[in-house]
């Protein structure tokens, strides 16, 4: 099990170097209101990151799931 716990420091080092966004600031980034935010987070449509009652994002997973959108 230390191994596992070993394996993912450094993805959790790497991701705790870049700034969360809030709700506002995501919503801003992705021209939405913020409502939608909250609702596709609560769905699980857009990835966040819950801290406490919380919600945040990272500004890269919301690029990679705007690239996934596109068609």
């Amino acid at each position: 099990m230390a191994v596992d716990q070993l394996q993912l420091a450094p993805r959790a080092t790497a991701m705790l170097s870049e700034p969360l966004l809030t709700p506002v600031e995501a919503a801003a980034l992705l021209a939405v209101r913020r409502s939608w935010i909250y609702d596709a987070a609560r769905s699980g449509q857009l990835p966040c990151v819950r801290v406490g009652r919380h919600v945040r994002f990272l500004r890269s997973d919301l690029e990679v799931w705007v690239a996934r959108q596109r068609t």
